[in-house]
């Protein structure tokens, strides 16, 4: 999504996801998003959510190269 990793483009939700290291494809394989955080989402974290989750919908992985 863009040339900036997730972790900077939502820093308040990186810095309270419980697994820093799972790739963006695990997560995307489950529905509903494999994801889980340490701190409930409230307020600017859970707009945050909301926005991330609305990009996300538009993507699709495949094997091909970028």
């Amino acid at each position: 999504l863009g040339e900036t990793p997730l972790a900077l483009q939502y820093p308040s939700l990186y810095n309270i996801v419980q697994r820093r290291d799972a790739y963006v494809a695990t997560v995307l394989q489950s529905n509903p998003l494999n994801i889980q955080f340490r701190r409930t989402l409230a307020g600017n974290r859970w707009e945050a959510w909301l926005h991330l989750v609305r990009r996300l919908m538009d993507v699709h992985l495949s094997q091909q190269p970028d």
